[in-house]
């Protein structure tokens, strides 16, 4: 299959319900064996409402990405900077908190894409590094981020659903 032309698009606020519907296929996708059904329903409702993406939106220091395939939503980023940052908070680093790919759209690059706006939007803020947490339990998403030069740095657990799970720390310096 040919991929096409692969666009990245800064979301407004009114791009909310595209980005809802995209986390939540993409969560589902990548989540959904490894999780009890009732969990997942709950964190889908509470964590990728149009609403609660909206809110996130309004933030400053939060910049949303979709990547788009032709009409298809086939990916999607999201940055945090200073304050909105969920762990570090420190002024030289950026986080990545979400970026996912539509299973249809893996294999093409389309990851490397948004990862190389998440670049761009750090040297663009001045950050020295960029850092995230990946589920530890996650096989595909660890080695895609250690290919692309990402190490572990540390991890923190985090409850989902009546469980405790760990996310691994990882960064990568920003290059000049």
């Amino acid at each position: 299959m040919a991929l096409g032309e692969v666009r990245i698009l800064r979301c407004g606020r009114h791009d909310a319900p595209l980005i809802a519907e995209i986390a939540r296929a993409t969560f589902v996708e990548t989540y959904a064996e490894q999780t009890p059904s009732e969990d997942m329903q709950e964190h889908l409702a509470h964590a990728y409402s149009a609403e609660q993406i909206d809110a996130e939106l309004a933030d400053p220091e939060s910049t949303f990405f979709v990547a788009r395939v032709g009409d298809a939503a086939a990916g999607y980023l999201k940055i945090n900077r200073g304050k909105a940052q969920t762990e570090l908070r420190e002024p030289t680093g950026v986080e990545i908190e979400s970026l996912y790919v539509s299973k249809r759209f893996q294999g093409y690059g389309v990851g490397r894409l948004l990862l190389d706006k998440a670049f761009d939007e750090a040297r663009r803020a001045g950050a020295d590094y960029v850092w995230l947490g990946v589920w530890e339990r996650n096989a595909p998403a660890r080695r895609f981020w250690k290919r692309m030069g990402f190490v572990e740095f540390a991890s923190h657990g985090f409850r989902f659903g009546n469980a405790e799970h760990t996310d691994l720390m990882m960064r990568r310096p920003v290059e000049a």
